[in-house]
């Protein structure tokens, strides 16, 4: 498949060079993380946008253990605005929040975290 989102194809270099396996289809791209089969999305389908109403299954297929659905949806049209995109299948979680949070909850700042859970 070729990637024509900047954006993708950018995370898919990163996710390759963290150790990710790109399994290229004709139709759509595998990703997948053998060391962190837990991590979202770095085990995700990524399909074209005329692919989105079968990417359910496909996921199923290639993932049948995952207890997580990640679909990206690879494309340079559209609006851009969030009342179009919104949060739906393909975009990851986006923050609410205003401000970056306290730098006593960015543990990776610190050696030992002081921010309360």
């Amino acid at each position: 498949m070729h990637v024509r989102s900047l954006a993708f194809r950018t995370d898919l270099l990163l996710r390759r060079l963290a150790g990710s396996v790109v399994i290229d289809h004709p139709s759509h791209l595998v990703v997948r993380t053998p060391a962190n089969p837990h991590f979202w999305w770095g085990n995700f389908v990524l399909v074209p946008p005329h692919a989105l109403p079968a990417a359910p299954d496909l996921f199923a297929a290639e993932f049948p253990e995952a207890s997580h659905l990640a679909i990206g949806v690879d494309g340079t049209e559209g609006r851009r605005d969030r009342a179009q995109t919104g949060n739906g299948a393909g975009s990851p979680s986006r923050s609410t929040r205003s401000s970056p949070p306290p730098r006593s909850c960015l543990p990776h700042l610190r050696r030992k975290p002081t921010c309360a859970r």
